[in-house]
């Protein structure tokens, strides 16, 4: 049989897809199709992806047309039978009715012998699989994949899902058309043109044409790294003939190529009066009409904006002025509400602010401000910050300010920013300004935190009210639950990485208490909510998932966790302490393990506690120089704790578990004098209670073997 090589083509045709996730689906679209292909030894070249607003295709180039198998036979087992007395009517009974089953002739079986075992079987042959098989087979299971991770709808007579509805499907292989059924839908050789050209369907003949024959009758450029050069090309001549800069945001970006089927570049522009606006202002509603904003090359916003069209016209002039007067009549509503702002200072809206609910049950936007005031105290007597209290105290009072503006009730987006305008017009101090607009970041886990130290530790401060406010209102409902409306999880995830991005030293114990009490006394705290640890177990868990994300091992982070270590910045520390000694310390390391382990063994780790043993009890000399040495430990871990000086640590660690080591070889435990006994039981219980106080070792004694 004679293996054609050839290029196949499939392409889907739908109503317009998400553009937002466009490039993915057609990423997983080719990966669903290559991972099959190579599943079922089908040989090729390359395959590449092609998408656009209305479909997602594929040309596998150099495609072998039947499958590529080295044997053309399989080897198919049958019953097995003992070979013994009653063989001859086992044979009879399993082997004539299994071949009756199989529907074959019992002269071609064969068998072999293993320990008196006969085992039965033949040859069947195959015949090679073509592609037209597979996509029949397959396809259906391809399209319904692509519906993970993206909007997918049921529609038609059949209980099938897709992320738009389908309304063709080509599939050639060459000249050919495979025909199949898929979605009630028969495949052909008809590619639909762009939606703007009615009714044109275009006959193709052979699937290696698809791009050119598109393009040249359809109007449509359906490959997106060619609409991607095409664009940035006459942008750029534009740029340089009006002497203009622009900044790509490449979501946005991608956003607007994938809208465009055949796209065209035109340069408009609107009243130079609008300028007065705030920088973004002008910038979100450029991009919510689907307009880049230009730039002059000092790098201040121009009135020139560039529009990506999906239509080929005689005349543009109608549409830009469309697009223009669309354009200016948003920025003259932007204009009106920061007049209306501006008749007073950012510091008069403070106010208003009563009126602002935080959350429901949880007071306004003007009792989280007080909050917040008393928490920057807080903070700034514990971390002993040798910052302005003023600056601090200042910038938490107009924070908030903005929220009550009618700019920003129009544009929410510019939470912060509209803040920071307005201070700058007010003569503000500028290190205020950029704390108000700063104080949100980290929005999201990969944002960067502000360098600003006002900045940062407002933020902290921000996110801590926040979420121990809301967590405790809903008394931990929604945290429990896969669902995350208030977006806790995310906020705790923010707040962990300035803790550890900044190297913020505090007790989260002592820290979330205070907060509490905050909410307590301000008699607006959820009366279900009265253990705050509840909400110190939810950080740490997210503290968990954050260190996993760092890349350590999830048993060394609960080591820590699992000791009530309640400072982020410190469990992170000793992690890398771990893992430092570890590498360079490996024998000491293993034997200071080995040591723990017995100890556990020993002890009842059910009721631990650290208990009183006096002297005059001890009658052994070795209980005695035991009980000496312990108290002298004692004090070398206290202090090299609190110093954290975690080198001298382990070093006394080693040198004590040497002691241990030789008292335990040397003296039995479990001795008939219960007194005795249970004097070393205490000694060796604090011992161990003394290695709990920098990890709990149990976690780690399989990982670093």
């Amino acid at each position: 049989m004679k293996n054609k090589i050839g290029n196949l083509l499939i392409e889907i045709y739908t109503e317009e897809l998400p553009i937002n996730n466009l490039n993915n689906v057609a990423k997983d679209f080719i990966k669903y199709i290559s991972k099959f292909l190579l599943l079922n030894n089908f040989n090729y070249l390359k395959i590449i992806s092609y998408f656009s607003l209305r479909r997602i295709s594929c040309i596998i180039y150099n495609l072998n047309y039947y499958q590529n198998l080295n044997f053309n036979k399989i080897k198919i087992y049958g019953p097995k039978i003992k070979l013994n007395e009653n063989y001859s009517y086992l044979y009879k009974k399993n082997i004539l009715s299994w071949c009756k089953y199989k529907n074959i002739n019992l002269n071609i079986l064969k068998y072999k012998d293993i320990n008196n075992i006969r085992i039965f079987y033949y040859y069947k042959k195959i015949n090679k699989k073509n592609i037209k098989y597979f996509i029949k087979k397959f396809l259906l299971i391809i399209l319904c994949k692509l519906r993970k991770n993206n909007n997918f709808i049921r529609w038609g007579k059949d209980n099938y899902y897709f992320i738009r509805p389908i309304k063709n499907i080509v599939i050639m292989f060459d000249n050919k058309v495979i025909k199949t059924k898929i979605f009630n839908i028969k495949s052909n050789n008809i590619i639909k043109g762009h939606k703007f050209i009615k009714n044109i369907s275009i006959n193709l003949k052979n699937s290696i044409d698809y791009l050119n024959i598109l393009k040249k009758k359809g109007n449509v450029i359906v490959d997106f790294y060619k609409r991607k050069y095409i664009i940035k090309r006459y942008i750029n001549k534009i740029l340089i003939k009006n002497n203009l800069n622009i900044k790509y945001n490449k979501k946005f970006f991608y956003k607007l190529i994938n809208l465009s089927e055949y796209p065209v570049i035109k340069l408009s522009k609107f009243d130079k009066k609008f300028l007065c606006l705030p920088y973004k202002v002008i910038c979100i509603i450029l991009n919510d009409q689907n307009c880049l904003f230009t730039l002059n090359f000092d790098n201040k916003l121009s009135n020139k904006y560039i529009l990506i069209l999906d239509t080929k016209l005689n005349s543009y002039k109608n549409v830009l002025l469309s697009y223009n007067n669309i354009i200016e009549s948003k920025l003259n509503d932007a204009i009106f509400l920061f007049i209306n702002d501006r008749k007073k200072h950012l510091i008069n809206y403070l106010s208003n602010l009563k009126k602002i609910v935080f959350y429901e049950n949880l007071g306004n936007f003007l009792n989280k401000i007080t909050r917040l005031l008393y928490l920057i105290k807080y903070l700034y007597n514990n971390l002993n910050l040798n910052l302005n209290i003023d600056i601090f105290y200042r910038s938490i009072i107009l924070c908030k300010c903005d929220l009550s503006t009618l700019l920003y009730k129009r544009f929410n987006k510019l939470k912060g920013y509209i803040g920071m305008y307005y201070s700058n017009l007010d003569k503000e101090d500028k290190n205020i300004s950029n704390i108000i607009k700063e104080h949100y970041y980290p929005k999201n886990f990969n944002d960067d935190v502000p360098d600003n130290k006002y900045s940062y530790i407002i933020s902290l401060c921000d996110k801590l009210d926040t979420l121990i406010g809301i967590s405790s209102l809903k008394n931990f409902y929604y945290i429990k639950r896969s669902n995350d409306p208030y977006e806790l999880r995310r906020l705790s995830l923010c707040i962990i990485k300035i803790i550890l991005f900044k190297n913020i030293s505090l007790n989260l114990f002592k820290l979330v208490r205070y907060i509490f009490k905050l909410f307590k006394y301000s008699n607006i705290l959820n009366k279900k909510i009265k253990d705050f640890r509840l909400i110190i177990n939810f950080i740490l868990k997210r503290c968990i998932i954050y260190f996993i994300k760092l890349g350590y091992n999830k048993l060394l982070i609960n080591s820590f966790i699992n000791i009530k270590l309640f400072n982020i910045l410190e469990i992170k520390n000793r992690i890398d302490f771990i893992l430092f000694y570890n590498k360079n310390m490996n024998y000491e390391f293993k034997y200071i393990l080995l040591i723990n382990k017995r100890l556990k063994n020993i002890i009842n780790i059910n009721n631990l506690s650290f208990k009183d043993v006096k002297l005059i009890n001890l009658e052994y000399k070795q209980d005695i120089d035991l009980f000496n040495s312990y108290k002298i430990f004692l004090l070398q871990v206290n202090k090299f704790i609190y110093n954290k000086n975690y080198i001298n640590l382990f070093k006394i660690y080693y040198d004590f578990s040497i002691k241990i080591d030789y008292f335990l070889n040397k003296n039995k435990i479990y001795i008939n004098n219960i007194l005795f006994k249970n004097n070393r039981l205490i000694i060796l219980n604090n011992i161990f209670l003394l290695f709990l106080k920098f990890m709990d070792f149990s976690y780690i004694y399989n990982l670093f073997k």
